[in-house]
């Protein structure tokens, strides 16, 4: 065999064995049906810990206690924690943990996951826009999911994911909208 042919016979060894370990990495973090999900690690606040759910579990459609229907007819649910994010986004007063806080919520029962609390850590406040939240629309919809475009008066437009784990809502992503 000559030397190119070892290192193309190596370099397919090594892809093989990457995506053998992601694949046993990916396994042992999805929980089996029949095993009750541990609960995600929580991010260190100053008033209490904030558990959320992990949308990347994949244990959302294995309950049965889950309201049945898709997410517009649960917007009783949801549409509160969208429009209480897309309001308190651009109210910045008060300082960068007074922002936080509003866009948090309530700890024991956070708006958002601890994902989007963690990168809420990393937003520098005076980068945020000017903006009036205006009205929302659902763009995407499943059982458990959805994306919500928030517009603001200004002229600019974000959307928001959230997140369902059958009982409570949370925002697990948001992003500038682009058209």
């Amino acid at each position: 065999m000559t030397t190119r042919m070892l290192a193309v016979i190596a370099a397919m060894a090594a892809v093989i064995v990457a995506l053998v370990i992601a694949l046993i990495w990916t396994l042992i973090r999805i929980p089996s049906p029949t095993t009750t999900p541990s609960a995600p690690p929580t991010m260190p606040a100053p008033t209490a810990s904030t558990p959320s759910y992990n949308p990347s579990a994949g244990d959302a459609g294995d309950d049965e206690d889950h309201e049945s229907g898709p997410a517009e007819v649960q917007e009783a649910a949801w549409g509160p924690v969208a429009d209480s994010f897309a309001t308190n986004f651009t109210n910045t007063t008060g300082g960068v943990k007074k922002w936080r806080q509003r866009l948090i919520g309530d700890p024991a029962k956070p708006d958002v996951t601890t994902e989007v609390a963690a990168q809420l850590e990393t937003v520098d406040i005076r980068n945020v826009p000017d903006g009036h939240y205006e009205s929302r629309e659902t763009v995407k919809s499943s059982d458990y999911d959805l994306a919500v475009k928030v517009d603001y008066r200004e002229g600019w437009a974000m959307v928001l994911y959230l997140i369902t784990d059958g009982t409570n809502w949370q925002i697990y992503a948001y992003d500038k909208w682009e058209q």
